[in-house]
């Protein structure tokens, strides 16, 4: 399942001002609605926020999640290294806003692209498509930047969280990405953390077969987990808690999936162990749907 998230391209744009708590709330009835849970979900960016805190509030809904690069600034606000960085980010994006404000919808989109989330000269670069998109869902970024929640998330509560997790980062981005991954690896220990290497914010876009091999493998890893689990039930050999609890699990996931310019690392304490999205729960910040292949 793919889609678009609200205010974003095809779906509704409600009135008034929205929450990231809206926003989890849309797949999940989704997945109910739609008899899909539990399922594997995967958001990149804003829509990787989405998916943790949907993970920390329904995690009856998930058979594993992946999140690539979550723009959750409030885990690593006052960290002395990244803090002029991230001054001048947030500088950037109040210059944003007040070009959506004043109407100025194709000034905030191409800052937006090219001194927030993709890099110089990339506006020009883009298909007319895609340029249209952002256009389109510009004034969504503004709402999303009024809800005093959007960068913060209960760590307490998506420790709870106890299904498999993908963290995933790429190397040529702001380094608070990075960080921020940090504190989410060791709330959620089971957390597998990969690096693609090579990769900018949007590798569905930019480099789609290592983002889709490095996902795919971690699902197939689980699939293969659950299998073996299941036949082992089947022989009478464990209970369903203890099949699921068993050290097999925590083993296999944490060995490495399919290499392909990307590397596997893990935190401290044994935990394997980061901004700006939008449209569905994969891409960045006014765009909509991207045909490259994703798994649910």
């Amino acid at each position: 399942m793919v889609y678009d998230r609200r205010g974003h391209s095809q779906s509704e744009r409600p009135p008034g001002h929205g929450s990231r708590t809206e926003d989890e709330e849309d797949p999940a009835a989704l997945l109910e609605t739609l008899d899909l849970s539990p399922a594997h979900v995967a958001g990149n960016s804003f829509g990787a926020s989405t998916v943790l805190g949907l993970a920390a509030r329904r995690p009856e809904l998930f058979r594993s999640s992946a999140a690539h690069e979550t723009p959750l600034t409030g885990l690593v606000a006052g960290d002395p290294e990244l803090e002029p960085l991230m001054r001048a980010k947030r500088e950037k994006i109040g210059s944003v806003r007040a070009h959506l404000r004043a109407g100025e919808t194709l000034a905030g989109a191409r800052q937006f692209v090219e001194e927030v989330a993709l890099g110089p000269g990339t506006w020009d670069q883009l298909p007319d498509r895609l340029r249209e998109t952002f256009l389109t869902n510009a004034p969504t970024f503004l709402d999303e930047q009024a809800d005093p929640g959007w960068s913060l998330i209960d760590l307490t509560r998506l420790s709870g969280y106890t299904g498999p997790v993908l963290l995933t980062k790429s190397t040529e981005t702001p380094p608070w990405f990075a960080t921020i991954s940090s504190p989410l690896a060791q709330a959620l220990s089971q957390a597998r953390v990969r690096t693609l290497e090579g990769s900018g914010h949007i590798p569905h876009t930019t480099h789609p077969t290592e983002y889709v091999r490095s996902l795919t493998g971690f699902i197939e890893a689980i699939e293969a987990i659950e299998a073996i689990e299941a036949g082992v039930r089947r022989a009478g050999g464990l209970s369903d808690q203890h099949a699921r609890s068993a050290p097999l699990r925590r083993i296999a996931l944490s060995e490495p999936g399919p290499r392909s310019r990307s590397a596997d690392s893990r935190a401290p304490g044994g935990s394997a162990g980061g901004s700006w999205s939008n449209g569905d729960s994969r891409n960045d910040a006014f765009q909509d749907r991207e045909p490259a292949p994703e798994p649910t």
